[in-house]
């Protein structure tokens, strides 16, 4: 009965490899499409800054149109005041002078304001650049190191399968089909071993009538909480 346990025990720790390898197989897809995320995520801020540059640049164009337009009047009033008839007319056109003047003062004002902004996304989109040219490559090297890792992983569980393969006839086939009942309603845990008295799988205390059967390993026992096949081994 020990050595059938023991084996039992031995099949639960390949049967734990496996499930972890799979989980691992199984979620590699995710964990690349996470990582190409957070690449495209670095894209999409990229074109919206290039975006954004692209409407200040065309806010410049159009301050500056204003501003030749402006001075434009500015030459056609300076022209007509030189042929005014009466100081009327003349003052009224060099305040029109003024006017339009002053709006060129304030014209150019909003294109500082449009100047630095230029400069400051000029200056984040040259380092988003890098970033993302950076993230790409990061991308591309950690992809064939999840691949090549995905066939040690795919080798190593092609192993354990064998070597499970290899350990089932030394089970007896009711003591297996519990196990398997167990494991299949557990989460993939069917054996659970006893420490300090107490069932690691879910912390219940063992009975101590029950250690002592545990201990001479003249029957199967489970866990009264958890249903779990219980198992004794010396430290």
């Amino acid at each position: 009965m020990k050595e059938d346990l023991f084996n039992l025990l031995a099949l639960q720790e390949i049967d734990d490899a496996i499930q972890g390898l799979q989980h691992s197989i199984e979620s590699l897809p995710e964990v690349i499409k996470q990582k190409e995320r957070r690449v495209e995520e670095k894209e999409s801020l990229l074109d919206e800054k290039r975006a954004n540059l692209k409407e200040v640049l065309k806010l410049e164009r159009s301050k500056e149109r204003e501003i030749d337009e402006i001075r434009d009047r500015i030459v056609k009033h300076e022209r007509q005041r030189l042929e005014a008839k009466t100081n009327i007319e003349y003052q009224t056109l060099t305040h029109e002078i003024e006017v339009e003047k002053s709006k060129i003062l304030e014209i150019e004002e909003d294109l500082k304001l449009v100047w630095e902004r230029m400069d400051a996304l000029e200056h984040e989109i040259k380092e988003l650049e890098a970033e993302t040219a950076n993230a790409k490559n990061m991308l591309e090297q950690e992809k064939v190191q999840l691949l090549a890792k995905r066939k040690e992983w795919e080798d190593e569980l092609d192993k354990l399968k064998d070597k499970r393969k290899r350990l089932l006839p030394h089970i007896p086939e009711l003591l297996l089909q519990r196990y398997e009942r167990i494991r299949k309603n557990k989460g993939g845990k069917g054996v659970a071993l006893v420490k300090d008295n107490v069932c690691t799988a879910c912390g219940a205390e063992v009975p101590p009538y029950k250690i002592a059967i545990l201990k001479s390993y003249r029957e199967i026992l489970t866990c009264e909480s958890c249903g779990r096949i219980l198992i004794w081994k010396e430290d």
